[in-house]
């Protein structure tokens, strides 16, 4: 059974952020595999003709992988919720989400949930977050999963890092969620569309 999950951006005829992929692979297997070679993304990832967003799933272990390849759709998301969840760890893209799913509600397919963790802003259950203050973003330097396009934007200065309190979130005009598939404002909301 997979354990690991990579999905990874094809657009405009390249790979985006792979590089930061392959790091995570590597400290995936580090860490759970050390006797094994990691994968390596360049080799496996197949060559795509399209001039579509195309996400790629990747699901792996130490002995096998597999690939899912599909036109990448959105989720519409109109309201955040504050959820409190101090004891979860995602500090490895595990395949196996349920924890996170849990913390959903039921029905709602248009509502996402915003993790606190003993008062502080991490994640949602599927991207980092930024919040804007005047021209710049922030994101929280407590987070459950140090994203790729996180990791990308912070080496490149163009967010910054900061606590970020639950009673802080009146300070920002707008959040913005961001992982592999989703850049800066692709989907983003007034901080009053956050349920407290």
């Amino acid at each position: 059974m997979f354990r690991f999950l990579e999905s990874i951006c094809f657009e405009a005829g390249a790979y985006h952020l792979l590089d930061y992929h392959q790091i995570r692979v590597n400290r995936t297997f580090q860490h759970f595999y050390p006797e094994k070679a990691p994968l390596i993304l360049e080799e496996i990832l197949p060559d795509i003709k399209s001039d579509e967003k195309i996400k790629v799933r990747l699901r792996y272990h130490e002995h096998d992988h597999d690939l899912d390849v599909s036109n990448y759709i959105p989720k519409s998301i109109t309201q955040l919720r504050l959820v409190a969840s101090n004891q979860l760890d995602y500090s490895f893209k595990y395949l196996n989400r349920s924890k996170l799913i849990e913390l959903l509600e039921p029905g709602n397919e248009h509502e996402e949930v915003v993790i606190t963790k003993n008062g502080y802003i991490t994640d949602s259950t599927y991207s980092n977050l930024i919040f804007k203050q005047d021209d710049s973003w922030y994101t929280p330097s407590i987070f459950l999963l140090n994203g790729v396009k996180r990791q990308y934007l912070l080496a490149r200065k163009l967010i910054i890092e900061r606590p970020i309190r639950k009673q802080d979130i009146k300070d920002y005009s707008e959040v913005s969620l961001i992982n592999a598939m989703l850049d800066p404002g692709d989907l983003s909301l007034p901080v009053d569309q956050i349920i407290r």
